[in-house]
């Protein structure tokens, strides 16, 4: 069976760290939530934290939908065996659940580059999942960050018109020209030379294309009991969302770094008017630091301390924003 080249999934998961999720969530004591739907990990992991909650998934890729109603049927219907399987936890398989994406193909091509042109596959799985120290970060810096093919990986696989051709001129339209390699090349890194690197699942995903099968390293949707699923999927744009009146939590993920300004204005018109007070509003932008919040300065108060906190967590890595705000009126 050959993989689709015309693909319709383009994330097959959501580069973004639940547990920012889970502590909007825990402190804001929010019921009723929006999320934008993509790969489904960062619902699926929230419904097991909060297994009464309700969830409604944005998105208008009816193959992202279809991609989370297949993993739903997985975590309800397979053994425990099976169920890691589908969900490559110790298994790459482009055809799992967790691989079937464009941007994991533009990955699983940046990482043959590596392990062909720098580091073995079984090198690098043990250079990852050892604990770090001084020692060990020394010796990253060494085989990986100052190896002459290193940066060369970032300037071929993070190149503008890769990822124009991938994702359209919208994704990348908020930054600056040519900057996505040394962007992502620097938030790796970055990663890299965090303590918790070994049990940073991203990572694993991102270097090795599969999960490391330790609790420890797994997504929490993946180790947890499987709860009952309070799903309602809305197959559309953010913007034909009918009311977001109901909502205590309306997260955008980072669509705001795919949307044009005068969209991105009229989006926020509506939750100005619509959200109501006390409910929050959770962003994320990827390589731009331009304020999208002015849009929403008269109505929301940004929670700055918690912003920032939020970001400092962070385990994806990507993100150079993470927007935390409160409806005040």
């Amino acid at each position: 069976m050959l993989k689709n080249k015309n693909n319709p999934i383009q994330f097959s998961v959501v580069r973004e760290d639940p547990e920012i999720e889970k502590k909007v969530i825990l402190s804001s004591g929010a019921k009723e939530i929006l999320l934008i739907a993509s790969g489904g990990c960062t619902a699926l992991s929230l419904q097991a934290y909060f297994p009464h909650l309700r969830f409604t998934l944005v998105d208008p890729n009816r193959a992202q939908i279809k991609l989370i109603q297949e993993k739903i049927r997985a975590l309800e219907e397979s053994s425990i065996t099976k169920k890691k399987g589908a969900f490559n936890v110790e298994n790459d398989s482009p055809f799992g659940l967790n691989e079937r994406g464009n941007f994991e193909s533009l990955f699983r091509s940046f990482r043959n580059f590596i392990t062909e042109f720098i580091l073995p596959s079984e090198e690098l799985k043990e250079l990852l999942t050892q604990p770090l120290g001084k020692s060990h970060t020394s010796h990253i810096r060494t085989v990986l960050f100052e190896h002459k093919y290193w940066k060369v990986a970032f300037d071929l696989f993070f190149h503008h018109n890769f990822l124009e051709a991938m994702f359209g001129p919208e994704a990348v339209q908020h930054a600056p020209r040519d900057s996505y390699p040394e962007y992502f090349r620097k938030v790796i890194e970055q990663g890299l030379e965090k303590e918790d690197m070994s049990r940073n699942y991203f990572i694993h995903h991102l270097f090795l294309g599969h999960y490391i099968d330790q609790e420890s390293c797994l997504p929490y949707y993946l180790c947890a009991p499987t709860p009952k699923y309070h799903f309602e999927f809305f197959n559309n744009t953010i913007d034909k969302v009918e009311s977001f009146h109901s909502f205590d939590l309306v997260n955008l993920s980072n669509i705001f770094d795919w949307m044009d300004e005068d969209k991105i204005e009229n989006l926020a018109n509506r939750l100005n008017l619509e959200m109501k007070p006390g409910a929050r509003l959770l962003t994320r932008q990827l390589n731009n630091q331009k304020d999208f919040m002015k849009y929403f300065s008269s109505h929301f108060e940004l929670l700055c301390d918690e912003s920032a906190e939020l970001l400092t967590s962070d385990r994806s890595l990507f993100y150079s924003q993470i927007n935390y705000a409160l409806k005040v009126e």
